[in-house]
């Protein structure tokens, strides 16, 4: 098995165990049993990587940036952008260079000019006194018949739990708000800016006639986020 071990440099391992009828596992356990180790094949990830020969240069990738970054073409995706310099006879790159070089610069998402979401702030209203905070909402009550609803205006004061305006009525809009706390203000003799009235941005809440009437009357309005269902006290 010695000889095995040992091989000429024109005779490949492969050659000798098959004209021998061994394995070459017989031959690596043996160098093995011997301390030597098996011969280390150089593996791909080894050997430098050749660059493509069509890869752009630096100074390719730079124009094709800056035209990617145009006023013309910032918010079109690659297809589009090589289809428009196609038709005017002009070739940079194919649209998949254009979508990796996108994503290495962290711009392969929607291009368009996108309208950003507002950020509300968490409402926060204290109440230190009677008649420093309102707070009202509109519930529906079911009716005798199926599909028949009423609907309950409330307003709570927020300090002391004490419900200073309540009415039922068919329908639910701004008339009927407005009325309800035309008379709440009165029976209460609020001063002006000495009320905040909170509540979510339902359409009575929020009405021209109602937001006016506050206006007039020097009370302030503070109402909930949008879509947040817990913004109500």
């Amino acid at each position: 098995m010695s000889a095995l071990v040992h091989l000429p440099g024109d005779i490949s391992e492969r050659t000798a165990c098959a004209a021998l009828g061994l394995s070459r596992a017989t031959l690596y356990r043996s160098r093995a049993l011997q301390g030597e180790d098996k011969p280390r094949v150089a593996r791909p990830s080894d050997r430098p990587m050749p660059i493509p020969p069509r890869r752009l240069d630096d100074a390719e990738r730079a124009a094709v940036i800056a035209l990617l970054h145009s006023d013309e073409f910032a918010d079109q995706p690659p297809r589009e952008i090589v289809a428009t310099l196609l038709s005017r006879g002009e070739y940079v790159c194919s649209i998949r260079t254009m979508y990796r070089i996108l994503a290495s610069l962290g711009e392969s998402h929607e291009r368009r000019s996108q309208r950003g979401h507002a950020t509300y702030e968490a409402p926060f209203v204290r109440a230190t006194a009677p008649n420093d905070v309102w707070v009202w909402d509109i519930t529906a009550l079911p009716g005798p018949r199926k599909g028949q609803f009423y609907y309950l205006y409330a307003v709570m004061d927020l300090h002391s739990r004490y419900v200073v305006a309540w009415q039922v009525a068919h329908a639910q809009n701004g008339d009927l708000a407005e009325r309800m706390f035309l008379d709440a203000c009165v029976t209460f003799d609020i001063a002006p800016a000495s009320l905040c009235v909170h509540s979510d941005r339902g359409s009575p809440m929020t009405s021209h006639r109602l937001t006016h009437m506050f206006e007039q009357l020097g009370v302030a309005a503070s109402y909930s986020r949008p879509r947040i269902s817990d913004d109500n006290p």
